[in-house]
């Protein structure tokens, strides 16, 4: 009855709005505050999952050790990749992210599926079988990801009255962690060192000629943000326990500089989780990407009436305009009824 649920009676849909955020969050804390544009984010979201599905079949359907897997393996990774690519700027240090996680796609499909060492089963995907080992998993515990026996596909209903409330457990596990992670990315802007990274998009150069080295903070950054991006494909192979390659294509890396980029990355404080809003519409409410891109704008633009007086150029130096099919005029790239 009427809004008896507290996540809308979709939890799949909630889920991924959730996870989503996290990962652009955990852009945000790279793009947001140092300006450095990775196009090559999927890499870390695609190993973070792989490392938890690894997990499973190794150990136990466990999330928690399945997760914290996935961001050590993630920050590991992105430790590799951070200290290569931030030896440049600009574009290309975004053409180095790109060209690392084509790599680790190409790598993820082809190379690591050879049966002699099958780390990713290829284009099938990796998933758990019964013949895995799995040491750790006892014969009371749920065949899927649970979190000390509670199962993540579970939904439990509490009758109130005419009321009827459901509580799916994957939902509110990947909510209570995006509300951390959310916490812990304002506690690291506000601090030193969140100032520094605003420093370093504000004027690297000056900021090299007072004599703070810089590199070190920004792979700081860096690695935050791909552990960020790990955490969100562990929680996917949480609620879902698969792995394919696909979530390490160019075309994820994409979505997520949308995301960011179509909320309000300009305001590095303010690391939106509705971000994820650009994934979720995209898979179930539109029917291609431009229609996403085109509504997406249209919302934020409509909901941030301030928005005329902010910076427009972010979106004509990532051709989110154009490619959303919006009119580009010489008042500006909305129409003035969208944002008042």
């Amino acid at each position: 009855p009427g809004l008896a649920q507290f996540n809308a009676g979709y939890p799949d849909l909630m889920q991924k709005f959730v996870i989503f955020g996290i990962f652009a969050i955990g852009f945000n804390i790279l793009f947001g505050l140092t300006g450095y544009l990775s196009f090559g984010h999927a890499a870390f979201l695609g190993v973070g999952s792989y490392a938890a599905v690894w997990m499973y079949k190794l150990f136990s359907y466990n999330v928690v050790p399945a997760v914290l897997l996935a961001v050590i393996v993630a920050g590991l990774f992105s430790v590799l990749i951070g200290y290569v690519s931030l030896r440049r700027s600009g574009i290309y240090f975004s053409i180095l992210t790109l060209a690392f996680a084509q790599m680790s796609f190409a790598l993820a499909y082809s190379v690591l599926s050879n049966p002699a060492f099958n780390l990713t089963n290829g284009e099938t995907g990796l998933q758990v079988y019964a013949s895995d080992p799995q040491m750790l998993h006892g014969a009371h515990l749920p065949d899927f990801p649970h979190l000390f026996g509670l199962s993540m596909g579970s939904t439990y209903k509490m009758a109130a009255g005419a009321w009827e409330f459901q509580f799916n457990v994957a939902y509110y596990f990947c909510a209570i962690i995006m509300i951390l992670a959310f916490y812990l990315s304002m506690r690291l802007v506000r601090s030193p060192f969140g100032l520094i990274l605003r420093a370093v998009k504000t004027n690297q150069t000056r900021l090299n000629y007072t004599g703070l080295n810089t590199r070190p903070y920004t792979l700081a950054a860096f690695v935050i943000s791909g552990m960020y991006a790990g955490l969100a494909g562990g929680l996917l192979a949480a609620t879902d326990p698969l792995a394919g390659a696909e979530r390490m294509q160019w075309t994820a890396s994409g979505e997520v500089v949308l995301m960011t980029n179509s909320g309000r990355c300009w305001h590095a404080d303010r690391a939106d989780p509705g971000r994820g809003l650009y994934q979720v519409s995209g898979k179930h409410l539109f029917q291609d990407q431009r229609q996403c891109s085109a509504s997406v704008v249209c919302i934020y633009a409509r909901w941030d009436r301030g928005f005329h007086r902010h910076d427009r150029s972010s979106f004509c130096r990532q051709g989110l305009a154009p490619d959303a099919g919006l009119d580009v005029h010489a008042g500006g790239y909305f129409p003035a009824r969208w944002v008042g």
